[in-house]
């Protein structure tokens, strides 16, 4: 069969994913003392032992979506960009990615604390799939654009949250990946550098495919995605334009539990 246009545009396919963690089993103490089974959804679909992180995802990321994850705490946004990303392995379903992944997953960013900011460069770029001649290629755009100055001379331990942010990014687009996987950064970055890291992106997106981003701010989604994906316990709630997707969640009440616990 012929692949149509429509279908060659398709960057990441994402079919039935399903994961399930191992977990303990408990039962939960009630006030009274007494025992109750815990009766979390996730926990009797995963079956005796597990815990439903992602349930039955479907969807489709074609060339250009800047897609962002919406959701409360728990809802499944990190755990399916590390699905994605190949961290873990989904227990069922499929996921196929047309191109090279990058991440940018924490302030930490799996650098090295006790390696200069120089150093990392060298071995987060490696990491990538990078030679040495193409590191040292771009190696003046990644130290431009995180402006450290002499701080790149520095172990960096002595970095504040921002400042790892900012060398993570620079690193993590010097390669200007098919894929970007982005969770939770941008909280830490200040004003300057979100618009620099929204500019880099419009420069990636420019050359590569698909950003999917994970964030509890409405303002950093609705101006770096177009598209947007509202889950729940692990489950798709809404899949579609960033307005209204956001719309939708931001008119959903909060759950007894979220509610209970902002009240105390």
């Amino acid at each position: 069969m012929a692949v149509t246009s429509f279908e060659r545009d398709i960057v990441l396919d994402v079919r039935n994913l399903e994961l399930d963690f191992p977990t303990p089993m408990r039962a939960a103490q009630t006030k009274g003392g007494k025992k109750s089974s815990i009766s979390d959804p996730r926990l009797t679909k995963a079956g005796p032992g597990k815990l439903r992180g992602l349930d039955d995802i479907s969807f489709v990321a074609r060339r250009g979506d800047r897609i962002g994850l919406i959701g409360r705490n728990g809802a499944g946004k990190s755990t399916l960009l590390r699905t994605l990303a190949g961290i873990y392995q989904p227990s069922a379903g499929s996921c196929r990615a047309r191109g090279k992944i990058s991440t940018l997953f924490s302030s930490a960013l799996g650098l090295s604390a006790e390696a200069t900011g120089y150093e990392n460069i060298y071995l987060g770029a490696t990491l990538l799939g990078l030679s040495k001649a193409a590191i040292e290629e771009a190696l003046p755009e990644i130290v431009d654009f995180c402006e450290l100055g002499d701080f790149l001379d520095l172990p960096i331990r002595t970095y504040s949250a921002g400042m790892r942010t900012r060398l993570g990014f620079a690193i993590a687009t010097s390669i200007r990946p098919d894929i970007l996987l982005i969770d939770e950064v941008f909280g830490t970055g200040d004003r300057h550098f979100r618009a620099k890291a929204k500019q880099r992106i419009e420069q990636v997106m420019a050359k590569a495919n698909v950003l999917m981003l994970a964030s509890h701010s409405d303002g950093v989604i609705r101006s770096m995605c177009s598209k947007a994906i509202w889950l729940e316990q692990g489950s798709v709630m809404a899949f579609g334009a960033v307005n209204d997707v956001l719309e939708q969640y931001n008119q959903e009440p909060a759950s007894a539990d979220q509610t209970s616990a902002e009240a105390s």
